[in-house]
This record gives structure tokens, sequence and C-alpha cells, in this order.
């Protein structure tokens, strides 16, 4: 397990650099939910359960094929 500290660090690092999408089995229209999700920066929260097509559609719509790759 991430100690809160350690992912508050990952988070800040990748944070603006790349898109974060949330993946969560609460419902995204959940208070806690949307709290968490502005704490990572997250620019999407995907409820458990999602389809495939659903992921494929989000990772799409916020990693155009035409970003910069990591190194």
């Amino acid at each position: 397990d991430m100690h809160y500290h350690c992912f508050e660090d990952f988070i800040s690092a990748v944070a603006g650099r790349y898109p974060i999408i949330a993946m969560t089995g609460y419902l995204a229209d959940n208070p806690h939910t949307i709290k968490l999700g502005k704490l990572m920066k997250a620019c999407e929260i995907l409820p458990k359960p999602f389809t495939r097509e659903q992921l494929i559609n989000s990772v799409e719509r916020h990693y155009p094929t035409s970003a910069p790759q990591p190194q």
C-alpha cells in the first residue's frame, strides 16, 4: 500500500504533465468521490463497474495520439 504522503508526492509529480483518470467503486457524484477526484487532479472519474468501451473512450479523450510519450 502506498502511504498518503507518497501518493500526494506522486500526484504532484504527474499532475499537469499527464491526465489522471480516477477509477472508483463509489458513485461518481458522491461528495467524497468528487473531493478525492479534485485532490488527485483527475480529469475524469470512472465509477465501477465500467465497460471496456467506456475505459477506452476515456483514455482516447484524455490521451490523444499526438501527445508526447513518456520517456
